[in-house]
């Protein structure tokens, strides 16, 4: 090859061919490789470009140098794809580059070697510029077709002399089945970013992110597993992107469609020791979505452009609030360096919990959310312990936690309050089990664990504890005459619950409040206020309260029940149920002494006053003389015995009135 060579070359600096043609005027020689050896680039540089992907592996002897081995390679095959692309004068190509730099995957060990030789896989790139106006067509599958028959006929071996073998690799790397290129280990970690995708309205939605999304991943794949000592063994697509809805994109053009996503990879790794390359992997996405190497994925892709993280603003909001939210409480224990400063850990902590039920509350095609906030603010429980002795240098800490959710006034979402909770709490549950952005939030937290305070099935929300003490309070109901208190009281008990804990949970020695047993409707207590024809109940109202120690029982209860007065007093329970009017707390009546107030005479009155306005008049007068009588027939021992029956018949005859 050298003596042909050497023999052209010197055929034309003596001026021999320039009589094979009379109209031949010079014929001159050009040093070979055409790709600029400074700037990699043959021909010349526009804004209008693709990039063609491929992959391959190259067997060299032992001593060759990688470098120069590659660099001589690479300039070789970007020679080889100038002809097919820029020898047609209608051609649009304008230049071709070996840019970016290949990049060896030293993670990863070839199909096969010679023993004695090296052997990499390497990830290549080459950039087609188009004329600026141009359409983009088939030109960077021209320039894969021209590299793999390069590559099969063994054109690149002579690029450099080191070189054993170079051999056409099937691409895209990622296994087109699990989303996955490498292997799953027992170790992983996910790692999070955002971007805004811009697509032609004329584009399959699903496509185009199916197919960035393992673009993405091969981008990511050579900057993490390129250095071995990274320890990652594995890149997969999991878990799938979600689109935020209702948050519009920065830009777009008219005629388009945008959409922000929220997007998530996992890296795989060899061990518990391995780095997370957590840096490499996002500078790889950022760097792939400002210099468009993703825009030539689909044809209906206009733009992909990188959101920074997190997405919660400084005020821990993301999207928009409403009028109507449901606030979720949560807790977990917080494990963090001494030396770390307290309210910042759990400010950085609180934004990176946002960010998880972000995707879980506004994903997905039919989103449950408009906004989501951080706010109010996590608090410390300094009289719970944590479950885990912190290591040496660390403190541990229980917080309680809120996010609000924002839901959309327009097309409120059909799960309910209960399902919402469940969401949230499951995906701040699922985040915090693994390790993740809300541990890397703040360098100073060494770990994370979710404490269980979701109401159970008996009404129980937060921890037991040896010592329950009963609260009782008196509190009316005035709902409107299509209400059905036996729908709206279970609703009531759970909110009081839930508005109790965040508060006394914080503040005092209660750990946990449990609506059990439920509130009674209480027929020696008349309604104080009541409009037209509204109906009205007095109840009893109980909770359980759990506290450490049982010295503090009394101050615990005025706590519980000062949290309760406050909540109905600035009607914070109104909007439950929509028949409801109004609740509100009794001052100045004595719950636990109601049954002294059986024989003041007054008895009927109350009775009669709840069926009549609780029920409605008509049947209420019915079960009015049914209940006087019934009570004429027990003893005075029975008495509490048959108010508790008669509760049962107000509350079960209220179906029958509906009916």
């Amino acid at each position: 090859e050298q003596t042909a060579r050497g023999t052209i070359e010197s055929g034309m600096n003596n001026n021999e061919f320039e009589l094979a043609n009379d109209n031949i005027v010079d014929v001159r020689y050009i040093e070979l490789p055409l790709t600029d050896k400074e700037t990699g680039v043959f021909g010349s540089t526009t804004n209008n470009s693709i990039f063609a992907n491929y992959a391959y592996e190259i067997e060299y002897t032992a001593g060759g140098g990688l470098i120069d081995i590659q660099s001589d390679l690479e300039r070789a095959i970007n020679d080889k794809i100038i002809p097919p692309l820029m020898s047609n004068t209608k051609s649009a190509v304008v230049g071709v580059s070996l840019n970016p730099a290949d990049q060896v995957l030293e993670s990863i060990e070839c199909s096969r070697k010679e023993v004695d030789n090296n052997c990499n896989l390497v990830k290549g790139t080459v950039t087609v510029f188009l004329q600026e106006d141009a359409d983009v067509g088939d030109e960077d599958q021209i320039a894969l077709d021209a590299i793999k028959s390069g590559m099969d006929n063994d054109e690149f071996v002579s690029s450099n002399t080191n070189i054993y073998d170079v051999r056409w690799v099937q691409f895209p790397l990622t296994d087109p089945e699990t989303g996955t290129f490498g292997v799953q280990a027992d170790y992983s970690v996910e790692i999070d970013y955002a971007y805004e995708l811009e697509y032609d309205q004329a584009g399959d939605f699903q496509t185009i992110q199916s197919e960035l999304e393992k673009g993405i991943n091969e981008e990511v794949i050579p900057a993490v597993m390129g250095n071995s000592s990274l320890g990652v063994v594995g890149v997969a697509t999991s878990p799938t992107d979600q689109i935020l809805n209702g948050v519009p994109c920065s830009r777009q053009a008219d005629g388009n469609k945008c959409a922000l996503m929220k997007g998530a990879l996992t890296l795989h790794l060899k061990d518990e020791e391995s780095a997370s390359a957590e840096e490499q992997a996002i500078d790889a996405i950022r760097s792939g979505m400002d210099n468009d190497r993703f825009d030539s994925i689909n044809e209906s892709i206009k733009d992909v452009r990188y959101v920074e993280l997190p997405l919660t603003d400084e005020n821990g909001l993301f999207g928009t609030n409403s009028s109507s939210s449901v606030e979720v409480d949560y807790a977990y224990e917080l494990e963090y360096n001494k030396d770390g400063n307290i309210s910042d850990i759990i400010s950085d902590a609180e934004r990176a919990i946002n960010e998880e039920v972000i995707p879980a509350v506004m994903g997905g095609s039919e989103p449950s959310a408009v906004g989501v906030s951080a706010v109010p603010d996590d608090q410390v429980v300094e009289t719970v312990p944590c479950s885990v002795q912190p290591a040496n240098n660390y403190d541990c800490v229980v917080i309680m936690g809120t996010v609000t959710v924002y839901l959309d006034d327009k097309n409120p979402p059909l799960s309910s309050s209960e399902e919402m909770e469940s969401t949230v709490r499951e995906a701040i549950s699922d985040a915090m089990s693994i390790d993740n952005d809300i541990v890397s939030s703040n360098d100073d937290i060494r770990d994370i664990r979710f404490v269980s305070i979701a109401t159970d099935e008996n009404g129980l929300k937060g921890i037991t504890s040896p010592n329950p003490i009963e609260v009782t309070y008196l509190y009316e109901v005035e709902y409107l005459p299509v209400g059905q208190i036996t729908q709206i009281r279970p609703d009531l008990e759970r909110a009081i619950n839930d508005a109790v804990l965040p508060d006394v949970f914080v503040a005092s020695d209660i750990i946990g409040v449990g609506t059990y047993p439920e509130d009674k409707i209480n027929l020696n207590v008349a309604c104080q206020e009541i409009t037209d024809n509204n109906r009205c109940n007095v109840f009893t109202g109980i909770l359980t309260i759990y506290v450490k120690d049982p010295a503090l029982e009394e101050a615990a209860r005025q706590q519980a029940i000062e949290t309760v007065r406050t909540s109905m007093d600035n009607d914070e329970f109104d909007a439950l149920d929509e028949s409801i009017v109004d609740v509100r707390f009794l001052d100045g009546s004595d719950p636990a002494g109601a049954s002294r107030e059986v024989n003041d005479g007054n008895t009927s009155r109350n009775l009669g006053y709840q069926l009549g306005v609780g029920l409605g008049v008509p049947l209420g007068l019915g079960l009015i003389g049914a209940a006087l009588i019934y009570l004429t027939k027990k003893d005075d021992d029975d008495e509490q015995e048959s108010f508790a029956e008669l509760e049962d018949i107000v509350m079960s005859t209220e179906a029958a009135e509906v009916e």
